[in-house]
């Protein structure tokens, strides 16, 4: 897939612009819910994007993008949400470069859904949530990253073939990986952003989001680190597990996914937040 990511740089095609989107309610939503994001009022931006769901969306106004043709746009002049959403309303399939002047980012379509991302960042690099848990030593992770190269095999599944996770595990972490890039992302109020389709084969589909839900995650993440920081102003703050939870300790973990059961393993009534940051391998619990 990264060949194909490169080859979008060097073929620039149409330029979309801010001009090119129908100044319909649902976009005025679209973009109301972006403004807000960028201000932290995240409140606000669920509110306009769920306003967005629920209004009726005619998409022979969209500009159409002739199949093929790569395409670039300035996050300067269109928020992230309506890029997804030019890609959705064409079903287009490919991948797009979107970089800053500090990190790049490769965000894969299949039919105008977001299925999956990878990233230039070392703290959302799958290797980086193995070494936070203690799982592998750094070193380790290098040798596994070459070995894989050299056997044409993605590192993830690698990890898989060596008994390091299991399948459940890899698909999990792989899910979080997607959502961390794309949740990033949605900050960006500068950068480049650059589409050109391909072939997405079936085993590089990790998730099937709309732009909206992936907007709506990216909000609802961002206003409960928001409330969580309201009522834990420091990191130094140390958890313990309630006895009614301890009771019922089983029934809970059933719920959780392999990474939330993680977290929830490592709230021992010594660790702080800061300590269950690190161990957890994200950047925030």
């Amino acid at each position: 897939m990264e060949e194909m990511v490169e080859a979008v740089v060097e073929e620039f095609g149409q330029t979309l612009r801010y001009t090119d989107f129908p100044t319909s309610k649902f976009f005025a939503h679209l973009l109301d819910g972006s403004f807000f994001f960028h201000n932290q009022e995240y409140d606000k931006a669920i509110t306009e994007w769920e306003r967005a769901a629920n209004v009726q969306l005619d998409a022979k106004s969209v500009k159409k993008m002739p199949g093929g043709a790569p395409f670039q746009a300035s996050l300067d002049d269109i928020p992230l949400v309506g890029l997804l959403y030019a890609l959705c309303l064409n079903a287009q399939t490919g991948a797009a470069l979107i970089r800053n002047e500090y990190v790049s980012k490769r965000v894969f379509f299949k039919e105008g859904l977001v299925v999956f991302a990878t990233t230039s960042k070392s703290e959302e690099r799958i290797g980086n949530f193995l070494l936070k848990r203690n799982l592998i030593t750094p070193s380790h992770v290098e040798e596994l990253a070459v070995r894989a190269k050299e056997e044409g095999v993605k590192f993830g599944r690698f990890l898989v073939m060596q008994g390091f996770l299991t399948e459940e595990e890899i698909r999990e972490l792989l899910e979080l990986q997607v959502r961390e890039i794309i949740c990033d992302l949605f900050s960006w109020k500068h950068g480049e952003f650059h589409f050109s389709e391909a072939e997405v084969e079936e085993e590089d589909v990790v998730v099937s989001y709309t732009p909206l839900e992936v907007a709506l995650i990216a909000a609802r993440r961002a206003l409960d680190f928001s409330t969580f920081r309201n009522m834990i102003p420091h990191n130094k703050v140390i958890f313990r597990i309630p006895p009614y939870i301890e009771r019922d300790k089983e029934k809970v973990t059933r719920e959780l996914n392999a990474n939330e059961k993680f977290i929830f393993s490592l709230i021992d009534g010594n660790r702080n937040v800061d300590q269950l940051i690190k161990f957890s391998g994200t950047d925030e619990v």
